[in-house]
């Protein structure tokens, strides 16, 4: 046997080998979980167990570094060079950058995602992920919401539970003690892995999945930049320099990856810029000026955390400000993000931050001011650079210096002023170095280094900073040195010389609790604490460049050296080591007591020169342990979910802890400036809650930072926790049924789901069905008690709207639309209440079509459970005789694991086998398969997962077919008869050899190849073309007559086919068309004999020799053209003029990546067919299977002719060929069913090998099969709906074929009118389910919607709304039950002197006539979008108040809590508009500020009040009953209340809501803030411009005074380096100052010039005047003046 034929059998025994787990005994048990590999000690394989076995970390890298290059193939890096995989020698990361960049990369952050994947799960999973199918969703939940290292750990984990289904249980021991995996178990292990990262790369996308992997150079461009009236030098000098950074390195390798933008100030961050288009990003930093300002200090650290979170891990982070941080509390939160990430923060200071003395920088036991910027710095890895105004674009440079790519520290040194010692320090630097980069900061006097060959160059120095970058040229190694002048100071200089290197390493540290024998080694998640063993995995990576052999390079130890360049312990010494195997450090009884911290520093020789390479940070232990129970919480959307944190004190002493909580997503709730003194050995709990908004999708990933601090010893500890909002458990399934009926080959597919939820919570239900790719979905029903949801199909785009507005009235609601033809995998979920049960019924319809000589029925079952009640029913019913039915067995998808015999389950469990009845004349028969629980869990733990398969096939007693008739309509099937003959063929095989290729694909497509080459005889001809950069035929210029010989030599040059290069699809078929035009029969060229390895195995064409030959291209690709014509249009019309024989072409699109769309008008085109098919462990089969069916047409030029008139709407007639094993189905409806003559004379023709054939036949209309119509198990106008079916397919092959645009659309409408009349889902289509209530509420908001598109922008249209009682408007709009009573009303509302903001959702009984009133609304009112700039109040609260186009008045009111008073009164209509006042909250930033809690619209003639808070809006009648209603404000709505008041709630988001008010002709907007842990909820109020155009009104109010004024200025004058003026208003005078205000009804960002003055000197009245008594009452002014 050879080599392959291990690999080849295996791949051919495919269900096997993709089967599930062990059975376990009866009574149903669960099995136990795959036994792991663990970490009771450090892991690694023996030189012993290394010679049967391949090292896990090897098999990772190999198997990730293969689908790599193969994405590489289709997806070309940023500044990289296509990839040639036969050049990756030696198979590295390192050498595969190399390649990629030119040398001039560093592949470390491709090694940290290889070494992410092969640590993962160092402790054995949960049971859960023994089944996988969660942990596959976690994965691609994570990845998708970007949050990569996560993501990488739990592919990990999933990776070796894949790993492990290919271990075989006798070679175990190696596998679970050392992660050895058997040699012959790798290469189908590695197929599966690929497997997985397919799957992974087609749910999250290209861009997402090479940022999986991390395959780009570049890091993040970050600034956080303080934008303040003061900082205009700063943000000038940041302009400069990235126009100048971004420039210099457009082409180079040190560009950035991407670039993020967070401006701030107090107290907003806004307008964050997260690209990877540095045009985008000039264009962000040109938008920004500095404005505003004098109330420092600012929200800097709150800018830093958005900053982290857009950042890349390993990122350095430029924050430039000259003000304190007015949210210094956050500052161990950022310290812990940033460490968490790698990330370095640097402080560009101007002017020793203004606000901040010398003499204080504490507050409590909070750092502030600089020393606060420094210890974040210290604590980052950052630096602190403070210089003068005029030096800030100087300073700048080190932005230039921190973005060199593979920046690796080789030496750090801490200089004291001496006046004896040398001044500075040598350092190495060895061949693989490119770029040094030499920084320093402290009191470092003038610095300089010099070369080996002692050339000296200054570097230079920004405020006390000092840095350079310099380019290291060919022949510049050896010693190097850093001098200079001593410095005075007593303060130390610190000093780091790093280094571009394509070498060095990356440290994983693992933990395990000392105390505990069964703990084993878990990747650090903060810091070790004293309690901890400590492993350091050393991994290195560029090791090519070490040549043991010519310069004796190795690495020889690695040290442990604290901050002053000392050893803290003794080295860890290193034999033999050459950079090609991990080193592992590790102390088994933890680390000493009383360590400085340390780095890890690599030393050893490198092209025969001294070397060192430093960790990027700094190791440290600590007495404080973190750990949580969030394992065990749900956390889920709208609700508050509270989980534990633990702090244990491990030292030997008390510690009094600061303790600190931030999360990405969601709202945190903790007891704020908490310091609980927590003993030795002792733990403190602390409860936590999360509150996410309602709209948070489950699935979501929240990523949660908590950290901890000693207040005495300033030491740390973080914890960072990654959640998936969700459920822990899903509801019980009761019963799973799926009942099927086949007629005539035509099945309906009914599945039926009954979900029970026995929680006292409600909990969502996900229901996934993977469906035929033909099947067309029917109906949707949704059973929850008495509420019923109903599908409708819909166009497609209508559809899509519906269920879109669905989604923002956060309505339940489902959608149906066809993804690709080749899968559909249809999701709908639903909330099921509390002990209810919840019911799913899906119908679909498809016909089945005849492959390899039977019809194949398939259904997929993935219930995520076993189910107690699982049942499926397949009834067939046909015509003629059914010569056999079968059920191969179930085909398991839930492991990789090879149960040997699937029979055993199904023998141990005689319940599994299905049953099978014929009925007595056998043309019925009924299948049933009803698997037991034990049965189920004997597959996995989580039930059955994978296809259930029924195959049967029909006696043909005619040569002409069979007809079947019924409803007037009629189907005719036809297969080839038995004695037709196949005809010699002549094959060209095109196939993609590019490097996308590499790995398990191509090995597949070699097998498939070989395989099907073995069926060719000797009358064949084949040929192959190598699709790449530059496509040829393997057998030059001719086809190769298939004889053994020829053969033998085929299949060897296919097994030795190698993967490079892109893929030039145009000439690959070129060549094609070149090899087969001698064999054309119009062509009269022949074929060269002088050739001397032509002979008689090369055609040498006749004319006419070759025409019994079926001449086909079969072609095969796993992606898109990437070299030479990429259009895919002109490349069609380039082979349709190539094709002027019509040559058939059949395509294969293998995997994701294809244009299917392009490969299937390919097919139509030519005569040939398409299918896509995606990565599996089958693949080979199924590709084999595909080269069967098209290289054996039987019959071609088929034509199925009706008589004249008796027969119209026939689905198509004429068919290019007809396969071996398969059949062609023709049908239509019957002209006349009434009329006297029921035959109808038809006749199929076509050419066989050899003969015209002609076959006359005729179909009887009358003729209907009884039996079927009378069956129990009948389809209801199955006949109609079998015509429909295949006319709508032939119409949307016809669509894809069509260019011309007028006849596509006629073709599609077709296609659509048909769809929607059969209530079929196609590609045309999709169904919406949504209860009948809802679906009212969207279709009367789509209209409004329409309404106003048709309108023109300035027209107005008329709304004109019915009498009716408010309680009618609120029951239904919003669904409130408007009979019960307001519980309380009276206590909450009768006084309005304080406000209860609470979410009350309840109502009172109301009785309110409102009188039927016409009024007029352009189309932006109804929308509530434009003119709210009329005067407004926002935040504490500031007023701005447009008097005139260039004037913008502007003060600030301090009011006391709980006090109302009026902002606008107008007498002429009686309504008044009441603000009410409270204080700050503890926590707000501005705790001295007072905010408006609620503002009130009394419309006393309308018998009408309308009070609005940051959760809930509340109506009631004016008069003495006092009536209400209150309801939360969740989601946006509409309502026209009537009596010219109109009410829209927009944009409502967990922070804000926009609510739209407007009275006849008047419109106002509140902004709602809410949910703000900084700063208290409160309302922000505007006014509209058309106010102030109503010039009949006369206003009084804080605002409404001002509206309309008279108003005189001063020309302005300079005083104080201040713009004043004079100005008069409405009589009063006083002194403005020109300042800036925001307006929040455009955006919070808007910034708007203004004049700001004391408010009491231009108001009307004093400040007593505005005062209210509640929120209900009308102001009382004296007369105007």
């Amino acid at each position: 046997m050879t080599s392959q034929q291990p690999l080849t059998a295996a791949l051919l025994l495919l269900s096997a080998l993709y089967a599930a787990q062990a059975a376990p005994t009866p009574p149903p048990v669960l099995p136990t979980p795959v036994s792991l590999p663990h970490l009771g000690v450090p892991f690694g394989p023996s030189d012993q167990s290394l010679q049967r076995c391949v090292a896990y970390d090897e098999f990772v890298s190999n198997a990730v570094m293969t689908y790599a290059v193969s994405y590489l193939g289709d997806n070309t890096a940023e500044n990289a060079q296509p990839i040639s995989a036969k050049d990756l020698r030696p198979f590295t990361p390192a050498q595969l950058f190399d390649q990629l960049y030119q040398g001039e990369a560093s592949s470390i952050n491709f090694k940290k995602t290889l070494i992410a994947l092969k640590y993962a799960g160092a402790c054995e999973p949960k049971e859960v992920w023994a089944d996988r199918e969660q942990l596959r969703r976690n994965v691609y939940t994570y990845a998708k919401a970007e949050s990569y290292a996560i993501a990488r750990s739990s592919f990990g984990e999933l990776m070796l539970l894949v790993a492990s289904d290919f271990v075989p249980a006798a070679d175990s021991p190696d596998w679970i003690r050392f992660r050895c995996m058997p040699r012959n178990s790798v290469d189908l292990a590695q197929i599966a892995i690929s497997i997985e990262l397919s799957r992974l790369r087609n749910e999250i996308g290209e861009i997402r999945f090479g940022s999986f992997l991390d395959l780009t150079s570049g890091t993040t461009l970050a600034f956080a930049i303080d934008d303040t009236g003061s900082m205009s030098g700063e943000i000038k000098a940041a302009k400069q320099r990235v126009e100048l950074i971004t420039d210099q390195l457009k082409n180079s390798i040190n560009r950035p990856h991407e670039y993020v933008l967070v401006p701030f100030n107090d107290p907003f961050i806004y307008d964050i810029t997260h690209t990877r288009d540095s045009e985008e990003f000039k264009q962000a930093l040109r938008r920004l000026y500095a404005h505003g300002g004098g109330d420092a200090p600012e929200m800097c650290l709150t800018g830093i955390k958005w900053a982290i979170q857009k950042s890349r891990p390993g990122s350095t982070i430029y924050v430039i400000t000259d003000n304190d941080a007015k949210d210094y509390k956050l500052q161990n939160l950022v310290v812990a993000q940033a460490q968490h990430k790698q990330i370095a923060i640097v402080f560009l200071l101007t002017d020793e931050l203004k606000v901040c003395g010398m003499s204080f920088y504490y507050h409590g036991d909070q750092l502030i001011c600089r020393k606060l910027y420094e210890y974040i710095a210290e604590k980052t890895g950052g630096k602190v650079l403070v210089v003068r105004k005029d030096q800030i674009f100087r300073a700048t440079e080190v932005i230039k210096t921190g973005l060199v790519q593979g920046l690796v520290p080789i030496r750090r040194e801490t200089l004291f002023a001496s006046k004896n010692d040398p001044y500075g320090f040598p350092f190495a630097v060895d061949p693989s170095i490119k770029e040094l980069v030499i920084e320093a900061s402290g009191s470092c006097g003038s610095l300089q280094f010099q070369n080996h060959l002692q050339k000296h160059t200054p570097i230079e120095k920004y405020g006390q900073t000092l840095s350079t970058s310099f380019l290291v040229k060919g022949g510049q190694y050896g010693q190097w040195r850093i001098s200079g002048a001593n410095s005075t100071s007593k303060i130390a200089c610190e000093t780091e010389v790093s280094a571009r290197t394509s070498f060095g390493f990356v440290v994983t540290t693992f933990v395990k609790k000392l105390n505990n024998q069964n703990d084993c080694y878990k990747i650090l998640n903060g810091q070790p604490t004293n309690q901890d063993a400590v492993a350091f995995y050393v991994d290195f990576y560029g090791e090519q460049n070490l040549n043991a052999r010519t310069s004796g390079d190795r690495i020889s130890k690695i040290r442990f050296v604290n901050e002053l360049g000392d050893d803290v312990m003794p080295p860890h010494m290193i034999r033999h080591h050459h950079g090609d195997v991990t080193e592992k450090i590790h102390f088994e009884s933890g680390l000493p007591a009383g360590l400085d911290p340390f780095y890890l520093v690599a030393e050893g020789r490198l092209g025969g020169i001294r070397f060192s390479r430093y960790s990027t940070y700094k190791f440290t232990t600590t007495s404080m342990e973190i750990s949580t129970n969030i394992a065990d919480v749900t956390i889920r959307p709208g609700l508050e979910s509270e989980f534990t944190c633990s702090v244990t004190n491990r030292g030997d002493k008390k510690i009094k802890v600061a303790f600190d909580v931030s999360a990405k997503t969601g709202t945190i709730l903790y007891e704020e400036d908490f310091t609980p003194t927590i003993l030795v050995g002792k733990t403190r709990e602390i409860p936590i809650k999360i509150k996410l908004d309602s709209k948070v999708q489950v699935g979501t990933s929240i990523k949660i930072t908590i950290s901890t601090k000693d207040v005495d010893s300033e030491a740390s500890q973080y914890h960072v926790i990654e959640a998936i909002v969700g459920q822990n458990e899903r509801p019980k399934m009761e019963s799973l049924t799926i009942h099927t009926i086949i007629t005539t080959r035509f099945a309906e597919t009914k599945v039926t789901m009954k979900v029970r939820n026995d929680k006292r919570v409600a909990r969502e239900a996900e229901v996934e069905i993977m469906l035929p790719g033909e099947a067309f979905i029917m109906n949707l029903t949704m059973l929850v008690g008495n509420d019923v949801m109903i599908g409708s199909v819909e166009e497609k785009r209508k559809a899509k709207r519906i269920y879109n507005k669905a989604k923002s009235l956060n309505f339940g609601a489902g959608h149906v639309a066809v993804r690709d033809k080749s899968s559909q995998v249809y999701k709908t979920k639903l909330l099921v209440p509390p002990f209810q049960t919840a019911t799913f019924e899906l119908s679909y319809q498809q016909l089945l079509r005849r492959e390899n000589g039977l019809y194949e029925y398939m259904v997929f079952i993935d219930p995520k459970q076993p189910v107690r009640d699982l049942r499926v029913d397949v009834h067939i019913q046909e015509e003629s005789v059914l010569n056999f039915v079968r059920v191969p067995g179930y085909e398991s998808k839930r492991t990789y694991r090879n149960i040997r015999n699937v029979n055993k389950i199904l023998n141990k469990y005689p319940s599994a086998s299905p049953d099978m009845t014929y009925s007595e004349d056998r043309r019925k028969c009924h299948v049933f398969y009803a698997p037991t629980l034990s049965a189920q869990a004997a597959h996995s733990p989580l039930g059955l997962s994978g296809i259930f398969t029924v195959q049967f096939d029909v006696e043909r007693r005619q040569v002409f077919g069979e007809s079947f008739v019924s409803d007037g309509f009629f189907t005719h099937f036809f297969s080839a008869p038995a004695y037709v003959v196949a005809p010699p063929k002549m094959v060209t095989f095109i196939i993609d050899t590019s490097s996308s290729m590499l790995g398990h694909k191509l090995k597949q497509v070699k097998l498939a190849l070989k395989q099907t080459l073995k069926s060719f005889d000797s009358q064949d001809y084949v040929n192959l073309v190598l699709m790449n950069d530059d496509p040829r035929p393997v057998f030059d210029d001719v086809m190769m007559q298939a004889t053994p010989g020829n053969l033998r030599r085929a299949m060897e040059i296919v097994e030795e086919l190698e993967a490079e290069g892109g893929t030039n699809f145009e000439l690959a078929f070129d060549v094609a068309f070149e090899n087969l035009m001698p064999y054309m029969s119009f062509s009269d060229n022949s074929v060269s004999m002088d050739d001397p390895g032509a002979g008689a195995d090369i055609a040498a064409p006749v004319e006419g020799t070759y025409d019994r030959h079926a001449k086909m291209i079969v072609f095969l690709t796993d992606g898109k053209p990437t070299v030479g014509q990429t259009d895919t249009n002109e490349i069609l019309q380039n082979i349709n003029l190539m094709n002027v024989e019509r040559v058939n072409v059949h395509a294969i699109g293998f995997g994701n990546l294809p244009d299917m769309g392009f490969l299937d008008k390919l097919a139509l085109e030519n005569g040939g067919m398409a299918k896509r098919i995606f990565e599996d462990l089958d693949a080979a089969s199924q590709i084999k299977n595909f080269f069967g069916d098209v290289i054996r047409p039987l019959m071609s030029d088929v034509n199925v002719e009706f008589e004249k008139g008796k027969v119209h709407d026939v689905t198509v007639q004429h068919f290019d060929n007809i396969y071996d094993g398969k059949e062609i189905v023709v049908s239509g409806r019957f002209t006349n069913k009434n009329s006297k003559s029921t035959i109808v004379k038809t006749k199929v023709t076509g050419k066989t090998a050899t003969d015209y054939i002609e076959f006359d036949f005729e179909i009887d209309q009358s003729k209907v099969p009884k039996h079927l119509l009378m069956s129990t198990h009948k389809l209801e106008l199955f006949s109609e709906n079998m015509w429909a079916y295949l006319q709508i397919k032939d119409l949307l092959d016809q669509s894809v074929v069509v260019d011309d645009p007028d006849i596509k659309k006629e073709i599609e409408e077709a296609a659509l009118t048909l769809s929607l009349a059969h209530n079929f889902v196609t590609p045309l289509t999709s169904m919406v389910v949504t209860r009948d209530e809802d679906r009212a509420t969207i279709d009367r908001e789509l209209l409004i919607e329409d309404m106003e598109a048709d309108v023109a922008e300035e027209e107005v249209f008329e709304v004109e709304e019915p009498a009716m009682e408010l309680d009618d408007v609120f029951s239904r709009t919003l669904g409130i039950d408007h009979t019960s009573s307001l519980p309380g009303s009276e206590e909450l509302y009768g006084m309005y002197g304080k406000v209860d903001d609470s979410d009350v959702y309840a109502t009172a009984t109301m009785s309110m006539p409102i009188t039927t009133t016409t009024f007029g609304f352009h189309a932006d009112r109804l929308r509530g979008d434009g003119g709210f700039d009329g005067g407004w109040l926002y935040g504490d609260p500031h007023f701005v108040i447009p008097i005139q186009d260039d004037f913008n008045l502007c003060f600030t009111w301090d009011g006391q809590g709980d006090e109302v008073y009026n902002i606008l009164y107008d007498s002429d209509r009686d309504i008044s508009i009441n603000a009410v006042m409270t204080t700050a909250h503890e926590n707000d930033f501005d705790r001295n500020g007072s905010f408006v809690s609620a503002i009130s619209f009394v419309l006393k003639r309308k018998n009408f009040v309308m009070i609005v808070h940051p959760n809930n809006i509340t109506l009631e009648r004016y008069d003495l009953t006092r009536k209400s209603v209150t309801f939360p404000v969740y989601y946006d709505f509409t309502e026209f209340i009537g009596n010219g008041v109109v009410l829209r709630v927009t944009d409502v988001h967990p922070s804000s809501a926009n609510v739209k008010i407007t009275i006849d002709q008047m419109d106002f907007q509140v902004v709602l803030r809410r949910d703000w842990k900084h700063y208290t909820t409160h309302l922000d109020f505007s006014i509209g411009r058309d106010v102030a155009q109503l010039t009949d009104s006369h206003y009084d109010g804080l605002i409404g005074q001002f509206v309309n004024a008279d108003i005189k200025i001063d020309e302005p004058q300079i005083v104080d380096e201040t713009e004043q003026s004079h100005v008069v208003i409405n009589g009063r005078s006083g002194t403005v100052r020109k300042w800036h205000a925001r307006n929040p009804a455009i955006s919070m960002k808007t910034i708007v010039p203004c004049w700001t003055s004391e408010a009491q000197e231009l108001t009307h009245f004093t400040h007593e005047n505005y005062l209210v008594d509640t929120l209900l009452a009308t102001p009382k002014y004296p007369n105007a003046l």
